[in-house]
């Protein structure tokens, strides 16, 4: 059939194709209710579709007023494989300022009528207010306006994610103090929650060189959420240039030492080849609070429980296996 269309189009019925591929990709998005996707096939028939419904009209070059709200419409209320995502940026071309027009004053009559989210609040994983949502931005998109997008991603301040889009929107666009504005008012709402915020946050200090408050933020991420990754993150941030030398930077080794001698797992554990001034660099099996009490380490072999069956006899898998963890 995409063959047959194709040729349709070539031979100069591009007005034919668009109404076809249309009812292809209806009979494409009723198929799905009844077959196996997993693979994708279904989802590689309709973007072909859509493509050659791309094409016929730039070729046909439809009235644009109509043709928006025809994409309007099916891109609100699209089904699983949301063939006509981002349309308004697809078919900008054949759609014209009388045609974005009209596609933007459908979408703002059903994007007023969304409320706007806060932290706690639910909502933000509803489907169409993510179709409408989506349709608004990639407006603001198209148009260039930076801080129209940012309007459309604050609307949603349910989770600290939101926060990261807006403030990569607006690096992107070369805004680093706005990003940065942006990425603390994420952190005093939602805390260290999300290790995105942290990274973006400390990524914009580091930018304004201010990489004591990176080390400082990324400590308060660690002492929130003791974890190998934060640890992780936290040397990361004391290594930038400059950061070791002042008090912020040079203050997690100090501390993360006493956090080790304090650990029941450390306690009287004489160190060696280091100098009693020296702090050793645990490693992170032994700094990380959630880990304490495991009782293994990558590498050491651990046996089974022990299982008493009806008649006494004890097992451990089968054949008394070991297991190493790795």
């Amino acid at each position: 059939m995409l063959r047959t269309l194709r040729e349709l189009l070539e031979d100069g019925h591009a007005e034919e194709v668009i109404a076809l591929a249309e009812q292809g990709i209806d009979c494409s998005e009723d198929a799905l209710r009844y077959v196996d996707d997993s693979d994708g096939y279904m989802s590689g028939i309709a973007e072909d579709l859509q493509g050659l419904h791309l094409d016929a009209c730039l070729s046909a070059r439809p009235d644009p007023v109509a043709l928006a709200t025809t994409l309007f419409e099916r891109e609100l209320n699209s089904g699983d494989l949301d063939v006509f995502h981002g349309a308004a940026a697809s078919y900008a071309e054949v759609l014209g300022k009388p045609g974005l027009a009209e596609y933007r004053r459908g979408a703002q009559i059903t994007w007023d009528a969304l409320p706007a989210l806060g932290p706690g609040d639910k909502g933000s994983f509803d489907s169409r207010r993510f179709q409408i949502t989506s349709m608004v931005r990639t407006l603001a998109e198209v148009a260039g306006d930076v801080d129209a997008v940012v309007d459309v991603l604050a609307r949603d301040q349910s989770s600290p994610y939101q926060f990261v889009l807006i403030a990569e929107r607006l690096r992107d666009a070369g805004r680093y103090n706005d990003a940065l504005a942006w990425a603390q008012k994420g952190l005093e709402l939602f805390a260290c929650q999300d290790s995105r915020l942290v990274d973006a946050a400390t990524r914009e200090y580091h930018r304004a060189g201010r990489g004591a408050d990176a080390v400082a933020l990324a400590w308060r991420a660690y002492e929130e959420r003791t974890s190998p990754a934060e640890y992780q993150r936290l040397c990361e941030q004391a290594r930038w240039p400059g950061c070791g030398k002042t008090p912020e930077g040079g203050l997690w080794r100090s501390s993360a030492g006493r956090w080790r001698r304090r650990s029941p797992r450390t306690a009287g554990r004489r160190r060696v080849g280091r100098s009693p001034g020296r702090c050793a660099t645990p490693p992170l099996w032994s700094r990380c609070s959630s880990l304490r009490g495991m009782g293994t380490r990558p590498g050491r072999k651990r046996r089974l429980p022990v299982a008493r069956g009806p008649s006494g006899l004890s097992s451990r898998g089968s054949a008394g296996r070991t297991i190493r963890l790795r």
